[in-house]
């Protein structure tokens, strides 16, 4: 059966426009085929690796706290909120999963992180 994309108009078209793509410096992300390309862009890198320190050792003190019997002084919620936290998990997914609200999760992070004197910087 002979698709759209067979016919000889088509590849005519479709020729003139990866031409035009081309000589504008576009480069499709994408193999003829439709797979994708095995290229990695080295900013991408760069940036998934940009505080990748500052991270590990926030969440390697955080973990100590885990630890400590800082705990013992509040509420069940704050060590299970501060140990989903520990493992890198979202606000909105330990608000359901500890089915309250994000604002109490949220709330609960930061009086834990001034307790510890811990600040994170963002991504």
């Amino acid at each position: 059966m002979t698709t759209p994309f067979d016919t000889k108009k088509f590849k005519s078209l479709k020729a003139t426009w990866d031409k035009k793509l081309a000589l504008s410096g576009f480069e499709d992300i994408e193999n003829p085929d439709g797979s994708l390309k095995a290229t990695t862009d080295s900013r991408t890198i760069k940036n998934a690796l940009k505080g990748k320190e500052e991270r590990e050792t926030y969440y390697s003190i955080a973990r100590e706290l885990l630890n400590s019997n800082i705990f013992a002084n509040f509420e069940t919620h704050y060590r299970l909120v501060w140990e989903l936290h520990c493992e890198g998990i979202g606000v909105r997914t330990i608000a359901k999963k500890l089915n309250v609200t994000s604002y109490k999760v949220e709330s609960t992070i930061i009086k834990l992180k001034k307790l510890a004197k811990l600040k994170k910087d963002k991504k």
